[in-house]
Parts: C-alpha cells; sequence; structure tokens
C-alpha cells in the first residue's frame, strides 16, 4: 500500500531512512495501516491537510499568490 508520509519519522527502515513529509512510500498493507491508524502516514493521493489547495484565505489572512 503507498502512503504519504504526514511526519517526520526518526531512524530507518530496512536499512533506509523513512521518505520525509510529503514523500511518499510503498509499505506491507498492514505496516501502512498502523500508519494511518497512528496520524504518521496518509493513503497516497489524499490531499494533505496543510496543503494550500484552496483560493480561499483563513480569516483575516491574504492569499497566496501562485
Amino acid at each position: 500500500m503507498r502512503v504519504t508520509m504526514t511526519t517526520r519519522v526518526s531512524g530507518t527502515r530496512d536499512g533506509e531512512r523513512w521518505p520525509p513529509i510529503g514523500d511518499t512510500i510503498d509499505l506491507p498493507t498492514d505496516e501502512a495501516e498502523a500508519l494511518i491508524d497512528a496520524g504518521l502516514a496518509e493513503p497516497a493521493g489524499k490531499p494533505h491537510k496543510n496543503d494550500e489547495t484552496t483560493d480561499e484565505a483563513p480569516k483575516g489572512e491574504k492569499r497566496r499568490k501562485r
């Protein structure tokens, strides 16, 4: 199962560093679901909650120019 990291995980997995926030990794389904349940990752393809994907700015803030 492919997941997108939402949190920085320290250490390594199978001798490789965990990907940074926003990058994806393929994992066995049970491991991927455990990371999702723990809030460390989300299914790949789902917009990250911190992504600025709307044109609406929070109240009191200006819109970011693209």
